[in-house]
This record gives C-alpha cells, sequence and structure tokens, in this order.
C-alpha cells in the first residue's frame, strides 16, 4: 500500500496498473479530498455526457463538467457546491474531474481547488500528446480567424496578430490588393499605432509582386476567390514554426478577400463547372490496383565457392563463365604443381637416405641408431604422402552440377594463388529464387504467403509466378533508407529463361480499390509525417 502522498499519485498514474485509470482517479480524488463524491466525465462525438462511475450526476455538475471542457475554460470552474477541472485521460482524450463538496468552510474549498489544480496538471502533463495540442492549436486558429471577418469585413489587424503568434515570426503583413497596387497594409503588433504609412517601400513593392504572379510559398501567399484580381497578400518574417501551413492559410482565407464587381450568372460556365465536378467524382470510384513493386535479383538456392586448395600458380582454367558443369566429372582448372614436384623428389631422396642410415644401422647393432633412423625414415614417408594428396588437389573438379558464374576469369591464369583465395563459384539453375530489398514505407504491404509475379527486366513481357517465403526482422546497419532483405520463391518454369543475376521487378497480388482511397491514403500519410511530426 502506499505510504505517502507521491508513491499514491505513482499508483494512480502507473502504466502497469490493471484497474482502469478513470476508476483509480475517482477513488484517489476521494481519498484526497474528504466528504465528497467525484466522477469523471466525458463528451462522446455527438457531445452527450458519459460518467464514471455510472449513475445518476446532478445537473449542476454536469452543466459544470461541460463548461470545464469548453476551449475557454478556466483551469478549475467552481460554483456553490461542486468544483469541475479538466484533465487528460490515458487515452489522451480531454475529460471534466468534477466533485460534490460536502465539506464547509473557506478552507475546505481551498483545499479542493488546491488539489484539482494537482491532478489536472498531472494528468496533462502525463498523457497530454504535444501532436494534439498543435492540432487543437490549429483549429482554435481557423475558428478566431473565420470569426474575424465580420460583416463588415474582415479585421486585418486581428490576421496579421494571430497568423505572427502561430508562425513564431519576427512579424507578419496583410494588405488588400486591388489588382494594380496594395493598400490597407497591417503589421503585427502595430494596431493603434499608425506606422502602415512608414512601411518600408520594399515591403510594399514586394507584396505587390506576390499579388501579381499570384504566389504561394512558406513565407507570402496571395489568395482571392476564383477568377478574381482582387484579394489578399499576406507576408511572413523569418518564421519559427509552422511555416508550411502557410498555403493551407492562404486557401482558408480566401472567403477574407474583397469581392469584386458581379455581373450576370453565366449559367452556361456554371453548367460546364458542374459537369467537370461530377466527372471528377465519378473518376474518384474508379477501381484501380493497390499494390506494391519491388526491386529483385535473381539468386540460385544451391550455390558453392571454388577456392585454391595450395598455395600455387593457377596453370589455367578450363572453363569459362556461364559454362555448364557435372559434379565429379568437370576439371575447373590446375595448378602449376613444379614447385611441388621439386619439393617431392627432396623428399623422396630424403627417403632414400633414411633408408642407408636404417641398414647401416641395423649392419652396425646399434639399437639407438637403429630406432632414430627407423623413425626419420617414417617422417619422410609422411611427408612424401601430403605431397602427393597436394598434387593430386592442384586439379580442380567441379563440386556440383551448375553454372559457372565469376568474372574475369580469363585473367586468372598464371595468377598466383594462396589458400583459401576465391577462384569460381558455381550455381545450380535446377532451383533459384529472388532476393528482393523492401523499403520500410512499403513493409506493411508485404506479408508471408503473398503470391505475385516477377517481370525480368531483359524482357518485361515474361511473367513468372512467384511467393513470399521469408523477409527480414531488422534492415542492414549503415543504410541511408532502410531496406529489409527478403526472399521469394520461383515457379520451375523460370529455371530455362532466368540466370542468377538477373535483375528485374516483383509486382505482389494487388486490391482494388477506388482511386479517392488510394490517393487519400497517400495524402494523410504525407501530412501525418511531414506537418504533424
Amino acid at each position: 500500500m502506499p505510504q505517502s502522498l507521491a508513491e499514491a499519485l505513482a499508483a494512480v498514474f502507473s502504466t502497469s496498473a490493471q484497474v482502469p485509470f478513470s476508476a483509480r482517479l475517482v477513488g484517489f480524488t476521494k481519498a484526497l479530498i474528504p466528504q465528497t463524491r467525484a466522477w469523471v466525465i466525458t463528451l462522446d462525438a455527438e457531445g452527450q455526457p458519459d460518467a464514471h462511475p455510472a449513475g445518476d450526476v446532478p445537473d449542476a455538475g454536469m452543466t459544470l463538467a461541460k463548461q470545464a471542457l469548453s476551449p475557454e475554460a478556466n483551469p478549475v470552474l467552481t460554483e456553490a457546491t461542486f468544483m469541475a477541472a479538466k484533465i487528460a485521460l490515458d487515452t489522451g482524450q480531454d475529460a471534466a474531474l468534477v466533485v460534490e463538496l460536502r465539506g464547509e468552510g473557506q478552507a475546505a474549498r481551498a483545499l479542493a481547488h488546491e488539489r484539482l489544480t494537482l491532478l489536472a496538471r498531472l494528468s496533462i502533463a502525463t498523457y497530454r500528446s504535444e501532436t494534439v495540442d498543435l492540432l487543437q492549436n490549429l483549429l482554435r486558429f481557423f475558428a478566431e480567424l473565420a470569426q474575424s471577418a465580420g460583416t463588415q469585413g474582415p479585421d486585418l489587424q486581428s490576421l496579421s496578430d494571430m497568423m505572427a503568434a502561430f508562425f513564431s515570426a519576427e512579424y507578419a503583413a496583410v494588405a488588400r490588393f486591388d489588382g494594380q497596387k496594395v493598400h490597407d497594409l497591417h503589421i503585427s503588433g502595430q494596431a493603434q499605432m499608425g506606422k502602415g504609412a512608414r512601411v518600408a517601400t520594399e515591403l510594399k513593392s514586394s507584396m505587390a509582386e506576390t499579388a501579381r504572379l499570384r504566389l504561394c510559398e512558406q513565407t507570402r501567399a496571395f489568395t482571392a476567390e476564383p477568377g478574381q484580381q482582387d484579394g489578399l497578400v499576406m507576408h511572413l518574417a523569418a518564421p519559427r514554426r509552422n511555416a508550411s501551413m502557410l498555403p493551407f492559410l492562404a486557401a482558408s482565407a480566401g472567403k477574407l478577400a474583397p469581392h469584386a464587381a458581379r455581373h450576370g450568372v453565366n449559367w452556361r460556365a456554371w453548367a460546364r463547372r458542374s459537369a467537370l465536378v461530377g466527372v471528377l467524382c465519378g473518376v474518384a470510384f474508379v477501381p484501380i490496383p493497390d499494390g506494391v513493386s519491388l526491386p529483385a535479383t535473381v539468386a540460385a538456392v544451391s550455390h558453392r565457392i571454388v577456392t585454391s586448395p595450395l598455395d600455387a600458380p593457377l596453370a589455367g582454367l578450363d572453363v569459362r563463365a556461364g559454362d555448364r558443369v557435372i559434379a565429379g566429372e568437370t576439371v575447373l582448372g590446375r595448378f602449376d604443381t613444379r614447385a611441388l614436384d621439386l619439393e617431392l623428389i627432396a623428399a623422396q631422396a630424403s627417403y632414400s637416405r633414411a633408408l642407408l642410415d636404417r641398414e647401416r644401422a641395423r649392419a652396425g647393432r646399434l639399437a639407438a641408431d637403429l630406432r632414430t633412423a627407423e623413425l626419420e625414415a617414417e617422417r619422410v614417408l609422411a611427408d612424401i604422402a601430403l605431397l602427393e594428396a597436394r598434387k593430386e588437389t592442384a586439379v580442380l573438379m567441379a563440386p556440383i552440377s551448375g553454372l559457372v558464374i565469376g568474372d574475369g576469369l580469363g585473367d586468372m591464369t598464371g595468377a598466383l594463388m594462396r589458400r583459401g583465395d576465391l577462384v569460381l563459384e558455381i550455381a545450380d539453375p535446377s532451383a533459384m529464387e529472388l532476393d528482393v530489398l523492401v523499403p520500410q514505407s512499403q513493409v506493411a504491404k508485404v506479408g508471408l504467403g503473398q503470391a505475385g509475379a516477377f517481370r525480368p527486366d531483359f524482357d518485361p513481357s515474361l511473367r513468372f509466378d512467384t511467393q513470399v517465403v521469408s523477409i527480414s526482422p531488422a534492415a542492414p546497419s549503415g543504410q541511408r533508407a532502410p531496406l529489409f532483405p527478403a526472399q521469394a520463391s520461383l515457379s520451375d518454369a523460370a529455371v530455362d529463361t532466368l540466370r542468377p543475376g538477373m535483375t528485374g521487378v516483383v509486382a505482389l497480388d494487388r486490391m482494388w480499390r477506388p482511386i479517392w482511397q488510394v490517393v487519400g491514403r497517400g495524402l494523410r500519410d504525407w501530412v501525418l509525417l511531414r506537418l504533424w511530426v
């Protein structure tokens, strides 16, 4: 059991507790503020309240909870017998913590206010996401922007002040453009200071250029209703955050543009536009294949590396890249054995001397010398056997049947090879697979057992069935853009056509989805990765 306030708070905000956070918070609030009843109240998408614990919540408490959840509310609201504080649940959702005070006196109310404030700040600091706060601030900003366009026209000074605050810019400038020149210029922080007339000529010229070219960039943008030459010009100086949002703001601020004189309605033009909109809506529901295409390389399932068995010059290779060889029958190449022959002749001479010394010792009946001569003869005989075995390995035989793989095999004749040096490779073409590289953005679309088709680069008209058999759980280190290796099997029909090392594209089986869904998903991912990070 917790022994202190800190331990009790840690238990309430623990991520490993089995009891729901709302129940823990209600119980802790009752213990922290004596003689009270407490509820955690949330609002669903339709604005209907949901209370925990479930039951009858007094109308006054429910009304105070709704007030606490409004954007303009103070952190803690009070009335005669109820207090409410805006908190954040462990899911990031806003909620209201409501308590009914049964104790009397200012001291009890002050204590309840202090502890509700503590719980609210702790919950927001623990569970509030910076992305959610940014989104809420952005929505509130546009709501204020819409309110600034009253019936008498937009408040450009308020607009420039809000832009400077939102973009954390040194200043924001907003002006009207009547099709020829800039006027009615407002700069953030200069309300009721009368400095608009003393703005540098360069700024006005730059804003006029923005309007004439109808630019829409991160630091300057022109917005107007379609077909209108007059509108609003917006400039930012050194924005420190949300700079990429200015084009979106310009599109939303189009309603603030001054309206030019309206002529009679061109019904024919409206009919053409309506028809175009209808066609675009129809096209948006046309199904298109939604799949993934990945680069792939043909590789042999079974291959063998042939290395040098001894330290000797390579006399020559009897095969070339692409030759087909048979295991145990095809001679791959030969090594120069002249050095081995000299060592073998020297060893045989040493063996003859050892035999002569043995016979001399035996004739002289010298037991110690006889044993030494016998041991020497046995050692030399073992050396001869080793040299003869090494000489036999000087002829390279194919270890497996397959195709010879290697670069520059013709240039290796006469090269001094060290034991273990690579000579060539042999790949078995009777079974081949694909080495596939999967970008991290496509990993979610690739699964084990997923079928598809492989089209080689040398003839894209060919098509071979394939199936994903393995996906690496981690990308190799040192890559600038992570690529996850995967393997896919190939049908038997590919054996007679494909060769190891060929490249192509694997197109995995696709689902048919409407255009709007495919494009919308890509736009959503771009917004989440570029604007909300």
